[in-house]
């Protein structure tokens, strides 16, 4: 069972409003080789190995009536060609495979497209984005691969070692995606009938090109492959195509109509387990990247910062070289969305990795503070108090800014000295908006109503600001200061 699984692994789980950091699996088990698991009247999942540090991938079956819908690949290897001879001679052998369709490019989904064509003689379909990236990449002679690899790091900043290991190490793609098979577009809003329900096909960008996923709006489920995902987060980072482009703006788009998503919804992942509260893990991750953003924000006021810098402060260990590929690009993403939000600048010159400078004028306005707010609700991004917290100078006029703003009903409190900002913020909202706040306080998770007198009983009489203008301090008794804070420690990074 699933359960046994996750106890075997020792997973963390974390709840901070109401909401679970990790999603809780639901109640089906995991297949073994050679099996597979229902998960609806017509959808059926299999685990396939893979020989990294993420070490399965979830591949699902849709039952049509013209026989099978099998979605994605996985890797070119013999292993998993030897899992799809076990499938394809046991539970799936009963009628044909009538269509394979593709997700995504990355070779754990892609690399053994062309073999299972070959096998079943089905047709294969992905999206146009992503077919264009997949011919690009495996087309690319491998000096030609190693070159931009090692351009892309030389950017970076990366040490000398790891940029000598790509000149060296040939194409990553080719050596995992052996063949490609004849491609077949398919396109956003094109639906699979299969024998019990309707999948409706969508396509978004950030963590591929135009990757594919699949729902059934009638029932409830949510074949979301790798864009959302209940333990960690999708790898959003600079693609060598592009090394300069806002992935992570794309993904935003992406986690915002998701954190609308039912609670009810059954989601099926790339990796992982089945869960539900798909709505709550996407406004996590909101929450998880800003939180990345604000680290970035916080050291490069102290310093400018290459990738290879920013790396280090978003992780602060060392990566294998699979590993530092994912590690760096997801870095570079986060530095280029501040530049694409106006928060930063990078700075390019020959045979000199970019920099990346603070554009935070702090001390003699908090315009520029606004701004940031501003962006992030034009991303439809629930603000996160963190960067209002972290401010000494927040003014009135911040204050009034952020008073109609939608805002995540979780605040990142550190340090008691940012007390009469916090307090000056939430003293705005209404008795219903405070209501909305579940309180982490000394470790412990609290109601609104049981919290009062937990943080009365720690907390001293405080000097807060009060609504009324920039400046004007007064103080607040005890029983409401306790009311109207909440402390929450948060910062999870994976």
């Amino acid at each position: 069972m699933l359960s046994a699984r996750l106890e075997a692994n020792n997973p963390l789980t974390c709840l901070c409003r109401n909401k679970q950091i990790f999603m809780m699996p639901l109640d089906f088990t995991i297949p073994e080789k050679g099996q597979l698991t229902r998960l609806a009247d017509d959808l059926y999942w299999a685990q396939f190995a893979l020989p990294f540090r993420l070490n399965h991938i979830n591949l699902y079956m849709i039952d049509t009536p013209e026989g099978w819908v099998l979605i994605d690949a996985g890797l070119g290897d013999d292993m998993t060609c030897d899992h799809w001879q076990g499938l394809l001679e046991g539970p799936l052998a009963h009628q044909p495979v009538a269509k394979i369709i593709i997700s995504h490019h990355h070779v754990d989904h892609m690399g053994n497209a062309g073999w299972l064509e070959e096998v079943t003689g089905a047709d294969v379909f992905a999206s146009a984005g992503e077919i264009k990236q997949t011919e690009w990449l495996f087309n690319l002679p491998e000096e030609e691969f190693t070159v931009i690899m090692a351009e892309a790091y030389l950017h970076y900043g990366l040490p000398e070692d790891a940029v000598d290991h790509v000149r060296q190490g040939g194409s990553r793609f080719r050596r995992l995606v052996p063949s490609l098979p004849r491609f077949n577009v398919i396109t956003p809003g094109e639906v699979i009938k299969s024998r019990h329900g309707a999948w409706h096909i969508r396509s978004d960008q950030g963590h591929s090109h135009d990757h594919l996923s699949f729902m059934d709006h009638g029932r409830g489920l949510y074949i979301a492959v790798d864009f959302l995902l209940p333990r960690i987060s999708p790898n959003i980072a600079a693609d060598i195509s592009n090394i300069d482009a806002d992935h992570l703006a794309q993904y935003f788009t992406y986690l915002k109509e998701m954190s609308a998503l039912d609670n009810d919804v059954q989601v099926f992942p790339g990796h992982d387990w089945p869960f539900k509260d798909g709505g709550k893990r996407a406004q996590a991750l909101i929450d998880h990247h800003h939180q990345r953003l604000e680290l970035l924000r916080a050291a490069l006021r102290e310093k400018p910062l290459t990738t290879d810098g920013a790396m280090a402060v978003l992780f602060g260990r060392a990566f294998d070289a699979h590993e530092l590929y994912f590690a760096s690009g997801e870095a570079r993403a986060h530095l280029i969305h501040l530049v694409a939000r106006g928060e930063a600048e990078m700075q390019r010159q020959d045979s000199q990795p970019d920099l990346f400078v603070s554009t935070d004028e702090r001390g003699s306005t908090n315009g520029w503070h606004k701004q940031m707010f501003d962006n992030m609700e034009s991303e439809g991004s629930p603000i996160s108090l963190y960067e209002v917290f972290s401010m000494v100078d927040a003014t009135a006029e911040l204050i009034d800014s952020l008073t109609n703003s939608t805002y995540a009903p979780v605040v990142y409190l550190y340090d008691k000295e940012k007390l009469p900002v916090a307090c000056a913020f939430l003293n705005r909202l209404t008795d219903e908006e405070k209501e909305e706040y579940d309180i982490l306080f000394n470790g412990e998770q609290h109601d609104a109503a049981d919290a009062v007198e937990a943080i009365a009983a720690d907390t001293p009489e405080e000097p807060v600001m009060s609504s009324n203008g920039a400046g004007s301090v007064g103080v607040l008794p005890k029983f409401a200061v306790s009311a109207i804070m909440t402390c929450a420690l948060l910062l999870f990074s994976w």
